[in-house]
């Protein structure tokens, strides 16, 4: 899989709205006074995804980007506690 993560600001939102329809995979959320989207897209599909009737996979996915769009917001909580620190 390949993501990549797309930053908008608040005025925004139809760009974001329009980043979103892009992907078939993917997360999206606000995070303070961002609009973030995460888009991922698959490169190679391994046995188990192919294995999969339509709707597992698709929940599957789901679970996956969700914890992408937590990993994501984690990070953005750290990097922001380092600035407040002066480390950035």
């Amino acid at each position: 899989m390949l993501a990549e993560v797309f930053h908008y600001e608040p005025d925004e939102e139809a760009a974001w709205i329009e980043c979103k329809a892009l992907f078939n995979t993917g997360a999206s959320f606000h995070y303070q006074d961002e609009l973030i989207c995460i888009g991922s897209l698959w490169v190679v599909e391994n046995e188990k995804l192919r294995s999969m009737n339509a709707q597992a996979r698709d929940d599957y996915l789901a679970k996956l980007m969700s914890r992408m769009g937590d990993c994501y917001t984690a990070y953005c909580q750290w990097e922001d506690r380092k600035m407040a620190e002066g480390e950035f």
